[in-house]
């Protein structure tokens, strides 16, 4: 698979993740540094992968984005980056985020794992993914242009739907 960056085409390492595929286990780390295996996910699952970290620099849109996913109280929200661990701590986007886990794909294991890994350029295809609670992939949206986000329309539209039905079943 290729993505674009600006223009220019590049290509993806291996077979990328797809829908009905499950979540391969991998070890990523927390900001503390401590391992955090995916199999430590459960019930449903957004991941927000994104391309690069900085810590003073956060786009506005996908800080609203997982602003919003807050109302869905049962998603487990997680943010992967390719980068060291000790950089997450002073990501502006952890600011009053308690509802976002975010995690580091410091040994590339994640990027081989999902075929997200971009090796020209040493990131992680910009995209989300959301997980099933029986560790498979549900949706899936990776964007285009890695110099845009996702569209995050869709993803929303699809968890509505999830956790509509989900709260219906409980009433």
């Amino acid at each position: 698979m290729f993505v674009k960056r600006h223009g220019t085409e590049l290509e993806l390492y291996g077979r990328v993740l797809d829908v009905g595929d499950r979540l391969p286990v991998c070890t990523l780390h927390n900001s503390a540094g401590e391992p955090f295996d995916t199999s430590q996910m459960h019930g449903w699952t957004l991941l927000s992968i994104m391309s690069t970290i900085s810590p003073g620099v956060c786009d506005a849109s996908l800080m609203a984005f997982h602003h919003v996913l807050r109302r869905y109280e049962r998603l487990g929200v997680y943010a992967i980056v390719l980068a060291e661990s000790t950089m997450l701590a002073n990501w502006c986007g952890n600011d009053g985020n308690e509802h976002l886990t975010l995690l580091a794909d410091d040994e590339m294991n994640f990027g081989k794992a999902t075929g997200l890994l971009i090796p020209n350029v040493a990131v992680l295809a910009r995209s989300l993914y959301i997980i099933g609670p029986d560790a498979r992939v549900r949706f899936r949206d990776i964007a285009a242009e890695q110099t845009e986000l996702p569209d995050f329309g869709p993803a929303l539209a699809f968890l509505d739907t999830v956790f509509g039905h989900y709260h219906k079943l409980q009433n």
